[in-house]
């Protein structure tokens, strides 16, 4: 969950650190479509390329592409950086979404999905998303690149559970007593 919700500093604060780090405002929009095209891209591939990997590895990539991430735009304070930062978000959020809903139609029954998507928008895409908000902004009082320092600290911890999470689903009964 916290993968997708540390992208409230890029959502939030975004357009104003890009201006912060001298970005005409006439080229900010062309720079964050790049993440869209690369997102776009991700799902043209990824049923084919991503369907090897087994769930945890998914999110251990996202997990490592989101610290190369957050953390890149924070140590280098470059327009260029920040550009070549943006087709990461083809793993940072776009592998985290085919990762989840690979789980989902891996190891949930067919009648919890729906409870499943749900949980994932609210607490994923929102609660998540929203709490990390409040987060950036007390960050970004102290400077404006902290907000994504404080998203790659962030998603290190969840880094530490794909390895619990590949023990789960080799043993895929627990999710049946579980009830999925």
């Amino acid at each position: 969950m916290v993968l997708q919700g540390t992208h409230a500093a890029y959502y939030n604060y975004g357009v104003i650190y890009l201006k912060h780090i001298g970005i005409n405002s006439v080229y900010i929009g062309g720079i964050l479509v790049l993440a869209v095209l690369a997102e776009i891209g991700f799902f043209y591939i990824s049923n084919r390329v991503f369907t090897k990997f087994d769930v945890a590895t998914m999110f251990l990539l996202a997990g490592i592409a989101s610290i190369i991430r957050w953390s890149s735009v924070y140590f280098f304070e470059n327009p260029l950086v920040f550009v070549f930062s943006q087709p990461l978000h083809a793993l940072t959020f776009g592998l985290t979404h085919f990762a989840f809903m690979t789980f989902v139609n891996q190891y949930i029954s067919k009648d919890k999905i729906p409870s499943a998507h749900g949980l994932y928008a609210s607490l994923a895409m929102s609660l998540t998303t929203g709490v990390l908000t409040l987060v950036s902004g007390y960050l970004y009082l102290y400077s404006p690149g902290f907000p994504f320092l404080g998203m790659a600290l962030v998603v290190a911890p969840s880094l530490f559970l794909c390895p619990m999470l590949k023990k789960l689903t080799r043993q895929s009964s627990t999710f049946q007593q579980l009830g999925a």
